[in-house]
């Protein structure tokens, strides 16, 4: 059993592709523990995820369909509790403006507020979104709101910003920044219809977007591009089920499928998830339905093996709740079981605590679920930890293995 802790240096750093969960990462949704967050009710908002700190941000937005916000909060435990940054940061209050986390940096820019659209560009590098510094005051794009921003993950350290509203019309111009935002050079004026609230992906080397609003109301389309929004192909759906046109969703990508989730598609909200199989260029689709209630303009970023969910608009208004996928009680339970099976497993295998805390939990869960459980220690009633007659996984390489413990 578990002979190959006694080689420490064989083991792998914790990935998502190691997660027992990945089936249900996206599809299977739980609340973070708290019915309403601290922050107010908001949609059309940004929220970022800072892998090293293991930090959520949430940024800006608009409130009650017509006060636009300057806040900055974050969390440290997957949205379970979340505390005020800044109350009014230094870029001007907005929604609908688009932000993204490079190396270390949060990026924003964009939006639309008090003042008209905004095509300025802000960066904050001190993990919790207090201290931001203006990149620049306007750019070569066009102000505007409701566009899209990805960061290329095939390699090349590149910005891609597309669509939007600006200028008084929607916009299908693709622009590029290999400078953290400082330079951006157009790339061109893609084949889809000009769009806003589209959803929209980078993974692969390749950017998906779909659907948004238009000059005609909401679309149906999915489009790809293989070569950083250069060139552009409309993907074909095959079999009957595909999603309607739906404005304000969000898209992700878990283990090489599509999610797309909730949405407005001009009469309902939706709270619907679309899962998306990609083949050559089509895609085939399947339906599931979130416990969430139907919402657009939304966010939704991911934590490695996690999913959060927060705010966006239904039809009873603006939401203030934080979802994960999957349950933060799953991490929870399994860092306090392993915790618990720390004794034996030392002792077992002749491994100090230290050794055990420090060079191999690490190994076998995600850093939020280690902090969340030692967080935990002090809130008994936060999470509800598993039966200890449950088997504990751990994954070794790629391969689960289970540690059983019995009573007795």
């Amino acid at each position: 059993m578990c002979s190959w802790l006694k080689d420490i240096g064989t083991l792998p750093a914790f990935q998502p592709s190691m997660c027992a969960v990945d089936d249900s990462l996206g599809l299977q949704w739980a609340s973070a523990g708290q019915t309403e967050a601290s922050w107010p009710a908001r949609c059309d908002h940004a929220m970022v995820v800072l892998p090293k700190e293991q930090h959520v941000l949430l940024m800006g937005g608009v409130a009650r369909g017509r006060w636009a916000l300057q806040d900055v909060w974050h969390s440290a435990d997957a949205g379970v509790t979340w505390h005020c940054s800044i109350a009014a940061a230094p870029w001007s209050a907005r929604s609908g403006h688009a932000a993204i986390t490079w190396n270390g940096q949060v990026l924003l820019l964009g939006g639309v507020g008090r003042r008209g659209l905004c095509g300025d560009v802000w960066k904050c590098a001190d993990g919790i979104g207090t201290e931001w510094t203006e990149v620049s005051s306007s750019g070569p794009w066009p102000p505007r709101y409701g566009h899209s921003l990805v960061l290329l993950d095939s390699g090349e350290e590149a910005l891609i910003l597309l669509a939007g509203v600006g200028l008084g019309r929607f916009l299908n111009d693709v622009w590029r920044s290999d400078d953290h935002g400082e330079t951006w050079s157009l790339v061109t004026s893609a084949p889809f219809a000009p769009r806003a609230a589209a959803a929209t992906v980078a993974t692969g080397g390749l950017i998906l977007l779909a659907g948004g609003r238009g000059e005609d109301g909401c679309l149906d389309d999915l489009w790809m591009s293989p070569d950083a929004g250069l060139t552009w192909s409309e993907l074909f759906v095959n079999g009957r089920l595909r999603p309607p046109a739906l404005s304000g969703a969000s898209l992700h990508c878990v283990d090489g499928q599509l999610i797309l989730m909730g949405g407005f598609d001009g009469e309902t909200h939706h709270n619907t998830l679309w899962q998306g199989l990609l083949k050559e260029s089509s895609v085939s689709w399947t339906r599931h339905t979130a416990p969430w209630t139907p919402r657009y303009c939304h966010c939704v970023a991911q934590m490695g093996p996690l999913m959060l969910l927060t705010g966006g608009h239904g039809a009873e208004g603006d939401c203030r709740d934080t979802w994960t996928s999957p349950s933060l009680q799953f991490f929870c339970s399994a860092a306090v079981e392993l915790s618990v099976l720390s004794r034996a497993i030392t002792k077992r295998f002749g491994l100090s605590l230290e050794l055990w805390e420090t060079g191999i939990l690490p190994h076998l869960l995600p850093s939020i679920a280690l902090r969340l459980q030692r967080s935990g220690r002090s809130k008994k009633d936060s999470y509800r930890v598993a039966s200890l007659d449950t088997p504990v996984c751990v994954w070794s390489d790629t391969k689960p293995i289970q540690i059983h413990h019995r009573h007795g």
